[in-house]
């Protein structure tokens, strides 16, 4: 890939582009990682909030031995939140388990006995807190059992991947729509007008300067390019100007050179006749002794011959 041979646009837009998907990257991966840290804090929150209900509601059952009860208490909070996928509350000792309820792998059906964590589940997590009776505060606390929830992140990979393609989403429709913009921009406000003024470089004829000169057609516009176009009309202007009046002086010097020729020719013939009524031998000689005019007439009687153009030597 020969860089050096794109256009401006693309030299401007790439760099641009790879600027900004590097910082959208980073925004998607801070705004990922801040909805990760979210979901979990919520999660756990939900798992506290369970853990402190059940030790309150499930005391007074406990010591009623109601069955029924505890059951549906926790049938009620697994049914209350989808991440609590089980409860089991263990004996005293923790060598049994009392109740063991939670959901299968479709998360609507409870099972309210025999509950083991499945892999269907997908990944877990469980806390465990002992169910302690009240005290009056005569008599010690008693621990009546052990209560463990177990909650899933099923739920929160979930929303996780949906969270990331949407993130992936708008980072790429925004840099899209930037890079576009920026193309489009570029075409419009620089690339158009640059091409505008090379033309009108290409074209310029010093012979045939326009009057019109260079219009970029930014009405309203006065940014760089718009000044950059007034000094190619004022280059244009002076050019023009000294193009005429370097023409004016071409035109002025040849009638002027005209004109001294006819005067030097004149005083050519006046010399000229004056020699040819002179009786005396007149002529002119130049650096190579040669006999050049202007030559009286009387010197043809003098050297019996037309010496005009002999060698001064061979004349005498």
């Amino acid at each position: 890939m020969n860089f050096n041979k794109w256009g401006l646009q693309l030299k401007l837009s790439v760099p641009i582009a790879l600027i900004s998907s590097l910082i959208l990257g980073f925004y998607g991966f801070y705004s990922y990682q801040t909805k990760k840290t979210q979901l979990n804090k919520e999660l756990q929150g939900k798992l506290r909030g369970t853990m402190n209900r059940l030790k309150k509601s499930l005391v007074q059952p406990f010591l009623d031995m109601e069955d029924d009860s505890i059951k549906g208490i926790l049938t009620g909070e697994l049914k209350e939140e989808n991440a609590i996928v089980g409860i089991q509350i263990l004996e005293e000792t923790k060598e049994d388990i009392n109740y063991s309820m939670g959901k299968g792998k479709d998360f609507n059906k409870i099972s309210l006995s025999g509950w083991r964590v499945s892999p269907d589940l997908g990944e877990t997590s469980s806390k465990e807190e002992p169910l302690i009776k009240p005290s009056d505060g005569k008599e010690s606390q008693e621990t009546l059992g052990h209560i463990k929830v177990f909650i899933t992140y099923k739920f929160i990979k979930e929303q996780l991947r949906k969270e990331l393609v949407l993130i992936v989403l708008i980072v790429f429709l925004i840099d899209f729509f930037l890079i576009v913009t920026i193309f489009i921009l570029l075409k419009l406000l620089a690339i158009n007008p640059l091409e505008k003024m090379t033309n009108y470089a290409d074209a310029f004829d010093i012979h045939n300067i326009s009057d019109e000169g260079l219009d970029l057609g930014r009405k309203g516009s006065e940014d760089e390019l718009d000044n950059l176009a007034d000094s190619f009309n004022d280059m244009s202007n002076n050019l023009k100007k000294a193009h005429d009046a370097l023409q004016d002086y071409a035109t002025n010097l040849e009638n002027k050179v005209e004109e001294r020729t006819k005067e030097i020719e004149a005083e050519k013939e006046k010399v000229a006749g004056l020699l040819n009524n002179m009786r005396q031998a007149v002529f002119s000689i130049d650096n190579n002794h040669k006999i050049v005019s202007p030559v009286s007439s009387f010197s043809t009687e003098v050297f019996g011959k037309d010496i005009e153009g002999t060698q001064v030597f061979e004349s005498i």
